[in-house]
């Protein structure tokens, strides 16, 4: 039987590696779909408000954990039928089911819950990170409890907060959570809890099996009581907040939705009568023909969205209308003002053409996570498809700059696979200095819009990793050169190298994608 690496740790040690991935992206697209839409109308059928809210504050969680699990046990699957085994080169959930171990599920639920334990620890630091970050996100610096709360921030709730009239204070989530509350979850809740959980899981495992005829039935009892111990997780917690947490205030704004803590808070904040502000971070989401689980993560249990631009604003609330995922009480979505969007125009790194030194911005390896907002590549996959394109713009004669990202699995050490070309790492606004021209191939990264607000060239390879807005995309193809790449039989992608130079000595250069989606304003 042939072998293939699964992680990249397996990938570094084997003399000769031979890449395969027996798993296509249309069906890890397909099962997230399908699962996603599974979800919310379950959600939305509950009948109980305070069932319901346990429901929409654990989400994400859920997805992440269902998909992640359910890609492996249907790559198994797809590995068997076509008789393939997998290298590990450590322990891992995929490990565990290809030798046929007892299985440990429900991992990234334990995740979470650790962060959540992590959060809760204060510490004399806490109190002056707070003030600290309170001075730094506005300078109207309130002490006073009826006033607006920030838990977390990103730079466009930070322009919006300093442009504000309004006074903030600043609290770690841990000074919020009084664990010293005693919870005790009525029967109701926790039968629910059970009974949802099964449910959900059974009706993920027919998607499986519709999808690809995988079976799923020896997994369910442990899916279904890890997603059960989880909503009981959350529900407890839900608690602690309504019985500890008792000057909660009027309004509260947020860097993220995402967030597991975050949910908490601002759903308890939305029980007491209180608004809470959803702001957008990484300026990606408005690419996505379906909005998905942007609208999970980011527009539940919010009163107000605030996008870097009105024309995204307006983009998230026709698709967020149009998606079949809106619960009652969605978010009035807004664009920032003029000058406060995450982004501003970089007018100091002229055009240099033909370009000589590009930089390829890579996005991050996630090991077996599969996220829902974004499907990736298999890490084994993106790293053998890293090297071959850096390889072949070097031997075309280009100087050629790799910044991995820095997050993920290897935390900013690289992944090397071109033996070519220099990997960098630092801050991509000093790595822009560096180079003539960009190279992306991940449609979603702040580095990308960074680079379009640039007077250099951009090159998107597109692996198919997001399907477009078509309103976004038309704008998008007018500011940077498009490659396509297709999949092999294996599911690697592969693309014609040798056009990429002349790709870039002819990209476009319109201003109309960052001003309508970026910074709100033309080009000064």
């Amino acid at each position: 039987m042939p072998v293939t690496s699964f992680d990249l740790g397996a990938l570094s040690a084997a003399a000769a590696p031979d890449v395969r991935w027996p798993l296509s992206m249309a069906t890890i697209d397909a099962l997230n779909r399908q699962f996603r839409e599974t979800l919310v109308s379950m959600i939305g059928t509950q009948r109980d408000p305070e069932f319901q809210d346990v429901l929409q504050i654990g989400a994400p969680a859920i997805m992440i954990t269902l998909l992640t699990e359910g890609v492996i046990i249907a790559l198994l699957s797809s590995a068997r039928n076509q008789d393939l085994s997998f290298v590990f080169s450590s322990g891992s959930l995929a490990q565990d089911l290809q030798s046929g171990h007892a299985t440990h599920s429900g991992r990234v639920y334990d995740l979470i819950a650790k962060r959540f334990e992590d959060a809760d620890i204060v510490t004399p630091r806490t109190y002056m990170r707070d003030f600290a970050h309170g001075v730094i996100t506005n300078r109207n610096l309130s002490l006073r409890r009826d006033t607006t709360l920030i838990v977390n921030h990103n730079i466009l709730l930070q322009k919006m907060a300093r442009d504000s009239a309004q006074q903030f204070y600043y609290r770690s989530p841990g000074r919020i959570f009084d664990r010293r509350v005693r919870t005790k979850l009525s029967p109701t809740i926790k039968s629910a809890c059970k009974e949802f959980a099964h449910e959900l899981v059974g009706r993920f495992g027919s998607i499986l099996r519709s999808i690809d005829a995988i079976p799923l039935a020896k997994h369910t009892s442990k899916l279904a009581e890890s997603t059960a111990n989880w909503l009981l997780r959350v529900a407890h917690h839900r608690e602690l907040l309504d019985l500890g947490w008792r000057r909660r205030p009027g309004e509260i704004w947020t860097g993220t939705g995402g967030n597991y803590v975050t949910r908490q808070i601002r759903a308890a904040v939305k029980r007491a009568g209180g608004k809470v502000t959803g702001f957008e971070h990484g300026g990606g989401g408005h690419i996505h023909r379906e909005l998905g689980s942007e609208i999970i993560n980011e527009f539940w249990l919010c009163d107000r969205f605030v996008a870097d631009t009105q024309a995204k604003g307006d983009i998230y609330r026709a698709g967020m209308r149009g998606s079949g995922l809106e619960l009652e009480g969605g978010p009035v979505f807004q664009g920032a003002g003029p000058g406060l969007a995450t982004f501003k125009w970089d007018n100091a790194n002229e055009n240099t053409r033909p370009a000589r030194t590009i930089l390829y911005v890579t996005t991050a390896f996630v090991g077996e996570t599969c996220y829902p907002i974004q499907p990736l590549l298999p890490d084994v996959i993106y790293a053998d498809w890293q090297g071959r394109l850096a390889d072949s713009l070097v031997e075309q004669g280009f100087e050629v700059l790799i910044k991995q990202h820095p997050q993920g699995v290897r935390r900013g050490e690289p992944f090397v696979t071109s033996g070519k070309a220099q990997y960098i790492g630092g801050r991509f606004e000093d790595a822009i200095k560096l180079a003539d021209a960009f190279v992306f191939d991940y449609p979603a990264t702040t580095s990308l819009w960074e680079a379009i607000c640039t007077r250099k060239p951009v090159l998107f390879v597109d692996i198919g990793l997001a399907n477009w807005n078509e309103k976004v995309r038309a704008h998008f193809e007018r500011r940077c050169a498009i490659l396509t790449a297709t999949f092999d039989e294996w599911n690697r992608p592969q693309a014609d190298f040798s056009a990429i130079r002349c790709a870039l000595d002819n990209a476009p250069m319109s201003d109309t994608f960052a001003e309508e989606y970026l910074t709100g304003t033309p080009r000064s």
